[in-house]
């Protein structure tokens, strides 16, 4: 029997970017006016005045991070975008396994903002139809990551194949990789996974049929 684990961002979810420029000028009090928010792409807003003036002002790692907690705020998260196929996939994963869990790096040091985030990755989940929606792992890093994912391969006994898009920062962690183990690099062609054990591509969702092939031909080889 396979487990089907699959990642959230850069899988499953991507920025709704009007929603997020809006929420970062909001909450970070940048005072760019609605008329400029409207027609901005993600690379224009960190190119605004305004923005710059902010990354000069409060420093550039500080400006980065501030930047990237908003996306992970809940009113950004509920209103994420799903990856063109990744409903479908993951139905077609549910159907192959029975079996389906998400496990993603979201986090937050501070409880109560750690709490919503969850709330609204389950919700999220939940409102776009993702099957198992409540079955979340919410790891600290990509260590924790891969350690939970090492523990679920142990007690389950259970080959799981993990579909995730940092697959090449999962592959520097030191936790050792059980043998049931296979990682889906989403994102990825053959010729990059070509030398990676464990490893299989999945370019994109509307490729799961040749994962499928690829998981069968390792059952069977």
């Amino acid at each position: 029997m396979t487990i089907f684990s699959i990642d959230i961002d850069g899988v499953l979810a991507r920025k709704n970017v009007p929603q997020y420029i809006r929420a970062c000028n909001e909450q970070l009090q940048l005072g760019i006016v609605e008329e400029d928010l409207v027609s901005l792409s993600h690379r224009q807003f960190l190119q605004h005045p305004q923005v710059r003036a902010f990354t000069e002002h409060v420093g550039a790692d500080i400006a980065a991070r501030k930047l990237g907690w908003v996306g992970y705020h809940p009113d950004v998260l509920l209103e994420n975008l799903t990856i063109s196929g990744a409903l479908e996939g993951v139905q077609k994963c549910y159907a192959q396994a029975k079996e389906l869990c998400y496990v993603t790096a979201r986090f937050s040091p501070r409880e109560l903002q750690n709490a919503a985030m969850q709330v609204a990755t389950k919700s999220w989940l939940a409102a776009q139809g993702f099957p198992c929606a409540d079955q979340i792992t919410f790891c600290t890093c990509y260590e924790d990551k891969m350690r939970q994912l090492a523990h679920l391969c142990a007690y389950r006994n259970e080959t799981v194949v993990h579909i995730d898009d940092s697959w090449k920062r999962l592959l520097l962690c030191t936790q050792q990789i059980p043998g049931s183990f296979l990682l889906a690099a989403f994102g990825a062609h053959k010729d990059e996974v070509i030398d990676c054990a464990h490893v299989l591509a999945l370019p994109a969702w509307k490729h799961i049929d040749m994962l499928f092939h690829q998981l069968q031909e390792r059952m069977f080889a």
